[in-house]
């Protein structure tokens, strides 16, 4: 897309999107004299339900995330693309066992130079040591001097290995979000909240949390614990709990902390004592889209 432009429209960068760390192929080492190392190969369809479990499994701990269906993966693994999106999945073998999978760009791009990871499982230390290696001999064959990028949440033990091997951490650009209806999206996400209640110290809340937004003042009533509803209040002036609609989209979907939010814009401003609740329904959390063309 073209930066910034669609903001005019009300849209917020809201999720991480792009390489995270990009790591120097001679950082990563060579296998010791004898050391068994994992087998790789390209996945075949009959490891997809495989790999849609191991999906799951990458998904787990994300709080925006991807399920991607069979028929877009055979599409995106098709080995007669060309485009810049064409991608190889390669499963990391134990044994006879499918332990985990990666995925690179087939090609290399000007939007994203050199090999890149744009996928992974979780993998072990020894697993993910291989993934490097095989992207490392990729890089090798293509005389490709941009080095490895990895598209994955700096959570991702793939990630985190890299950097502990020398690679660089980058700052990722973001998806563009808008929420049109945060009534509808707000009683959407009942079940989260509600969980993120029953598992605190504030379990069986029997309240309500008014969000001034500037245009608009929602209002949620729990009873119980649970979310007995969400109303549009229109423009209501609360001044307990203030953020501009674009700050509460970045809090809602676990972008940046309440913390952050009020110490970077003067105009958002949550009360001491709404903070824990807050705090509670909205944690900071990671998400990641994996590529879905």
């Amino acid at each position: 897309g073209i930066p910034h432009f669609y903001r005019q429209f009300g849209y917020e960068y809201t999720l991480p999107l792009g390489p995270t760390v990009l790591l120097p192929p001679e950082q990563v080492p060579e296998p010791l004299e004898g050391e068994e190392q994992p087998g790789i190969r390209p996945a075949q369809p009959e490891d997809r339900v495989r790999l849609l479990t191991l999906m799951a499994a990458a998904n787990q701990g994300l709080a925006i995330s991807y399920l991607r269906e069979p028929a877009a993966w055979a599409h995106q693994d098709d080995p007669l693309r060309q485009d810049d999106e064409a991608i190889i999945t390669l499963v990391v073998m134990e044994g006879r066992q499918v332990a985990g999978y990666f995925r690179l760009f087939r090609h290399e791009s000007h939007a994203m130079p050199g090999v890149t990871i744009v996928e992974a499982s979780p993998l072990s230390h020894h697993a993910a040591l291989a993934a490097l290696r095989y992207a490392k001999q990729v890089s090798t064959a293509r005389r490709i001097g941009h080095g490895i990028r990895l598209a994955l949440p700096i959570s991702h033990p793939l990630a985190r290995l890299a950097l502990y091997l020398g690679g660089r951490s980058l700052d990722p650009y973001a998806w563009l979000v808008r929420i049109p209806d945060p009534v509808r999206f707000l009683g959407a996400i009942a079940p989260a909240l509600e969980a993120r209640l029953e598992n605190s110290f504030l379990a069986g809340f029997d309240s309500f949390l008014r969000l001034d937004l500037y245009t608009q003042t929602l209002e949620l009533r729990f009873q119980a614990g649970r979310l007995a509803g969400v109303r549009n209040l229109g423009c209501l002036e609360s001044q307990a709990a203030r953020l501009p609609w674009w700050a509460a989209w970045q809090l809602w979907l676990g972008c940046r902390s309440r913390a952050e939010l009020t110490a970077w814009y003067p105009d958002a401003r949550i009360s001491e004592r709404l903070q824990p609740l807050v705090d509670t329904l909205f944690p900071k959390r990671p998400s990641w889209i994996w590529p879905t063309l």
